[in-house]
């Protein structure tokens, strides 16, 4: 028998090495989530600020508009501006799926954020689509236009519509295999 047992003998070499790479790698993982957080706070925010001085343009447009002037209709501006906010919300739930990996680094509740994500993009298609055909047959909008991009219109609800069904689905089979997630609200743990 040797004089040295199992536990004397040193780890594997490098396995040292291995694991100051691994915390690194780790560490520099979560400053990078956090800048690019940091980028989607200030994007929303920019969006946020052209949106607003956007709409008090067209509010002012819409005041001093002398009729018979063809200047683009309030309508289309109010729906630019909608679809502003609407894409304000979607850069905010990608920040909170950021927020929720450095929290929790739980995987469950990560496909949760990107799932949320992708049923208010498509909420946010129908209900553009749906402002958009509100408006077809005015005077600023042809009949004939509105008439020819129905049907794709149409078709590209139905297509969002069971887009959003799949990805409710998607969330019910989730909160099914996994249960409902445990650590969402816990910081995650580092090790130091």
């Amino acid at each position: 028998m040797s004089e040295h047992s199992s536990a004397d003998q040193p780890d594997e070499p490098g396995a040292d090495a291995t694991h100051r790479t691994l915390f690194m790698l780790e560490r520099l993982d979560t400053i990078a989530h956090i800048v690019v957080g940091g980028f989607f706070l200030i994007l929303s925010a920019s969006v946020l600020v052209a949106t607003a001085v956007m709409f008090v343009q067209q509010i002012h447009v819409a005041i001093t508009r002398v009729p018979g002037d063809k200047a683009p209709d309030f309508s289309f501006g109010c729906l630019e501006v909608l679809s502003n906010l609407l894409f304000a919300v979607i850069i905010l739930e990608l920040l909170r799926t950021v927020i929720t990996y450095l929290q929790t680094r739980d995987t469950q509740a990560i496909m949760k954020e990107f799932l949320i994500v992708g049923i208010i993009s498509s909420i946010r298609k129908i209900l553009m689509i749906g402002a958009e055909s509100s408006i077809v047959g005015t005077e600023s909008v042809p009949e004939a236009i509105g008439a020819n991009t129905f049907v794709q219109e149409s078709i590209g609800v139905v297509l969002s519509v069971v887009a959003i069904l799949l990805m409710i689905g998607g969330l019910i089979l989730l909160r099914r295999y996994y249960g409902p997630t445990e650590n969402a609200n816990k910081p995650a743990e580092t090790s130091e």
